[in-house]
């Protein structure tokens, strides 16, 4: 039996609501330190594969270290960028918990580090739209995909989640969980939104307690099956 590993409650729902089955390939694209992965490995009863995937070699060595102290062995780590995963293999479920600017982890920010974030965030919207496009081609036809952030700006929401609408036949599904929330924004300053967006939820911590989260539930089309050029 998997230990449960250590997170915000927020956070926690990322993996609940990518509902992993015992059996099924899933990609955690930007997995470390390694919390979800391990919160999806239990999910799974340690059964069928969990590819984790990052982009930094350090932070690859923690999240193989807390894999181990865990004791997983259905999971698999990799290290490309996520943008750039390979198109080999097809998923059931993806996990796209982006890096972003973390302004919902701002009440714990004691040493300044979100303050130094928030300057020098200028192309993360870029990077978090070619995580999620990548992480929507990784999906057999009618896989699941989470798109996660800890941050309030729809920058990196809202508008990112609009990009995939605009470029993949994706569907924004509802979610069903016992929490305090607002719907995904509609409209924001002088954008409109694909009305799906109020399928996508916010998460404030003076509601739910626990850090700021936005949390998209994507269920990838047809159009997925296609076998993209393998890179």
């Amino acid at each position: 039996c998997v230990p449960t590993p250590a997170q915000a409650l927020t956070s926690a729902l990322a993996s609940l609501a990518l509902d992993p089955q015992p059996g099924e390939l899933i990609c955690d694209l930007c997995a470390a330190p390694g919390s979800k992965t391990s919160h999806i490995a239990q999910l799974m009863q340690d059964q069928g594969l969990i590819v984790a995937n990052d982009r930094h070699g350090k932070r690859i060595s923690m999240l193989e270290f807390n894999l181990k102290r865990l004791g997983i062995t259905n999971t698999v780590t990799t290290c490309y960028p996520g943008q750039n995963f390979p198109l080999r293999h097809k998923f059931q479920r993806v996990l796209v918990d982006a890096p972003c600017t973390g302004e919902g982890n701002y009440r714990w920010d004691h040493q300044g580090r979100l303050r130094h974030r928030l300057r020098s965030s200028g192309n993360l919207p870029d990077v978090q739209r070619q995580l999620l496009l990548r992480g929507y081609d990784l999906l057999a036809p009618g896989g699941t995909l989470i798109y996660a952030t800890c941050t309030y700006n729809p920058a990196e929401n809202e508008s990112v989640i609009q990009t995939l609408l605009e470029a993949r036949p994706a569907t924004l599904e509802p979610m069903t969980y016992n929490l305090p929330h607002t719907s995904g924004l509609t409209t924001w300053k002088a954008i409109t939104y694909d009305k799906r967006m109020q399928h996508c939820w916010r998460l404030y911590p003076h509601t739910s307690h626990s850090v700021g989260f936005f949390l998209a539930r994507i269920r990838a089309g047809q159009a997925a099956s296609d076998d993209p050029q393998l890179l």
